[in-house]
């Protein structure tokens, strides 16, 4: 190498390390553009045999490289259409240039409708130190990929209000009557039954015995996580169960977040029920990955419960924790590059994967890897907040990407902060004010924001960012944004119209006076953005109201984009990811609507800077040429660019309306 040739040149004078620098071996490298990097690294595994044999050299002598990259033409994206393939190599390996060329254009029309190819020689001038402590290369088997965070920040969820809570005073304030009324005597007689024996429990079987009930509620009872976490931990007589909260919602989120693995592992053990498999589970998900208990511990806590005949049937996979490879996924995964493979691997359904695989391999992996870990917790700094002085003085707050946005990092729940208790913090994710801040308006105008979301950020921000122009909000209940009317209040905004209901023609018109400037409309959609908020998200998703939900984003796209003004803008925002509820739904409007122009579009990842799962498009309406030649007077239409073919895939899961979308 260049450094022992150095050396022969000091020790041994300069002939003696031109000869050694001679005799260097020179690195073919294989760029691959315009595909998708799971797609390169595939090709990389079956090929590179064959092409280092083709070059007659070693297999350690060829590398690939396959950078984040898309080939265009005409604007167009031509990922599997079109493929740039540049072989960079020493001269000396011209002479093999048409067998190599023969077999790159050949087997890469598997994955490429079209394939140019080029060759870039240059002659030495290349240089190399490799440690010899190390493998050359890395391969599959040197892979040990981290273990996944711990899902105890979960535990915030007790703290947070039940659905039914408010701020007394206001609309949808606490009901203080008494609910219980009459059939207290029978709830405390079942809570001190209850607690009696759980007291008896050792404390690792309690709180395995707890985990399982939870897990029941929610793979069961179709209970979301949060929900029954309040449900086990919140009421009064469990009170001295509270102390156990934050290891049980770690374990349980754990499992939840590994729930298609350890169905996978589980699924051919005969002899276990339901209730033993699930905890059976729970302990695999402490010795796998969340680890607070012993093994030894945990191992004898499951085995005590499942007794010694049952639990030689799942001793192995218990075993397998104590491995120096940390491979858990059962033999019959296939590759690790399958649907089947990256399913398990990252607790994602396959009808999900395919969903995201239209933005290509390479975007769907980093989607998974960023969804298989607990989101962070991003908060709006509210006007009377000076950011510079907030972080210095409360250090548990990071800033991020966009201004006003900041990370929250602490270990106290949130809603006990004074800050978001008094209303001038509030949960926000990053894109959100990303967008809105891309959309400025002056005075003398006017704004109508609707939102059909459960949470109220988009609102709040709608309040914080337009409070300086009449502003119109809508939204289906006054009673789930109750954050939203008591910020207007503190605010003393006078130019806000606050109406509740679902978006058509007829709230619309009775509760806007007159075309807006600009109008932002966010329908509830599939929100793939809460995947990371929810373990459980996916578990509970139902294909069968995917039409509903599509359905419900059209209405409220036309409805909303009625009252534009013409120059005004009319901008669509769904937190998911979907070509369907998000690119293809906007150019179906601008088909039926061609006043209006596209101005923007993006799909913003969650694994980008922004942190979100969102897709917004920006749309100006346009005043339509009339051509007077035309029979009376007809509107001549703007062309449209027409909407390309979506890819076809079918789904066994999802409604037959759907089916090839």
């Amino acid at each position: 190498d260049t450094f022992g040739a150095l050396a022969a040149a000091k020790t041994f004078g300069l002939p003696c390390a031109r000869a050694i620098m001679h005799g260097r071996k020179s690195m073919i490298t294989i760029d691959i553009l315009g595909l998708d990097q799971y797609v390169a690294g595939h090709y990389s595994r079956e090929h590179e045999k064959n092409l280092a044999s083709l070059f007659e050299v070693s297999e350690d002598e060829i590398a690939f490289y396959s950078p984040n990259s898309t080939l265009f033409h005409d604007g167009v994206e031509q990922i599997s259409w079109n493929c740039l393939i540049l072989v960079h190599a020493d001269a000396k390996y011209e002479a093999v240039e048409d067998k190599v060329a023969e077999y790159l254009l050949r087997t890469m029309t598997d994955f490429s409708v079209n394939v140019d190819l080029r060759f870039e020689y240059f002659h030495g001038h290349e240089y190399r130190r490799h440690n010899p402590d190390y493998p050359r290369f890395l391969k599959a088997e040197n892979i040990k990929e981290a273990e996944m965070a711990a899902d105890e920040a979960a535990a915030e969820a007790f703290d947070a209000p039940l659905p039914s809570e408010g701020i007394p005073g206001e609309e949808g304030g606490i009901y203080l009557g008494n609910a219980f009324e009459g059939k207290m005597d029978a709830l405390e007689e079942k809570a001190a039954a209850d607690l009696a024996a759980y007291i008896t429990m050792e404390e690792t079987e309690l709180q395995i015995s707890l985990a399982e009930e939870i897990l029941k509620d929610i793979t069961v009872e179709d209970v979301p996580f949060n929900e029954a976490l309040r449900k086990k931990f919140q009421p009064r007589e469990n009170e001295p169960l509270r102390k156990y909260r934050s290891f049980v919602a770690g374990l349980v989120g754990c499992e939840l977040r590994h729930h298609l693995l350890f169905a996978a592992l589980l699924k051919n053990v005969e002899g276990l029920d339901e209730a033993e498999k699930r905890l059976v589970a729970l302990g695999l998900a402490d010795v796998y990955y969340y680890k607070r208990v012993g093994y030894d511990e945990m191992v004898s806590c499951v085995k005590s419960r499942l007794g010694e005949e049952k639990f030689v049937l799942v001793e192995p996979l218990f075993q397998k924790a104590l491995s120096d490879v940390h491979d858990f996924m059962p033999e019959d995964a296939g590759q690790s590059w399958t649907d089947q493979y990256l399913s398990l691997r990252y607790n994602c359904p396959e009808w999900a994967m395919r969903i995201w695989s239209h933005y290509g391999k390479g975007v769907m992996g980093k989607i998974l890897r960023k969804n298989a870990r607990p989101g962070t917790i991003s908060v709006r700094l509210g006007a009377p907040i000076d950011p510079a002085s907030f972080y210095e003085a409360n250090p548990d707050f990071k800033p991020s990407a966009v201004e006003g946005i900041a990370y929250y990092t602490g270990k106290s729940p949130l809603r006990r902060l004074p800050d978001y208790v008094n209303g001038t913090i509030w949960l926000e994710r990053p894109a959100t004010k990303y967008v809105l801040d891309l959309l400025p308006l002056e005075t003398p105008a006017e704004a109508l924001v609707y939102s059909g979301l459960e949470d109220s950020s988009l609102l709040l921000e709608a309040v914080e960012r337009y409070s300086n122009v009449a502003l119109n909000l809508g939204c289906k209940s006054k009673n789930s944004h109750v954050a939203v009317s008591r910020l207007i209040k503190s605010k003393e905004l006078k130019t806000v119209n606050f109406f509740e209901g679902e978006a058509n023609d007829a709230l619309l018109t009775a509760a806007v006076s007159r075309p807006v400037d600009l109008a932002i409309c966010a329908p509830l959609s599939s929100s793939f953005d809460q995947i990371r908020e929810s373990p459980d998200f996916l578990l509970h998703f139902k294909n069968e109201e995917m039409e509903k939900v599509l359905a419900e984003e059209k209405a409220t796209l036309e409805a909303v984009g009625k009252f534009v003004v013409t120059g005004g803008k009319l901008v669509y925002m769904v937190y998911t990811i979907s070509m369907l509820e998000g690119h293809r739904t906007v150019n179906n409007f601008i088909m039926a609507h061609p006043e209006f122009h596209l101005e923007s579009e993006r799909q913003i990842f969650p694994f980008e800077d922004l942190d979100t799962a969102l897709y917004y498009a920006v749309l100006t309406k346009q005043e339509l040429a009339v051509d007077p030649e035309t029979p009376e007077g007809k509107v001549e239409e703007t062309p449209v660019a027409p909407v390309p073919p979506a890819p076809s895939y079918v789904d066994p899961a999802m409604p037959a309306s759907l089916q090839g979308k």
